[in-house]
């Protein structure tokens, strides 16, 4: 066969594709913009209680430890999702 006779590859609509990829930029500024609004405060919060630089720093990884257990853990998302619905009313189990 030649190319000019060869079907085309189905495509999938473009609008779908834009859209998602909207949602994940939307995710990821939200995220960015999380992580930036938090990093320059924590060390004026901590040293209301304490001057120690190794609590900034524990306060720090707890934020991306909490971020990694809930989006990359399936078990986490499965079960932060059923604690968010019961919380909801929409979910008994």
């Amino acid at each position: 066969m030649t190319a000019a006779t060869e079907p085309a590859p189905a495509q999938a609509p473009r609008t779908t594709s834009r859209r998602a990829l909207g949602f994940i930029f939307a995710a990821v500024f939200l995220d960015l913009l999380g992580i930036g609004i938090l990093i320059p405060v924590i060390p004026f919060l901590v040293r209301q209680f304490t001057p120690s630089a190794l609590a900034v720093g524990l306060l720090a990884l707890s934020y991306a430890l909490a971020q990694f257990i809930a989006t990359c853990t399936r078990y986490a998302q499965l079960a932060l999702g059923k604690w968010s619905l019961r919380c909801a009313g929409l979910y008994s189990s």
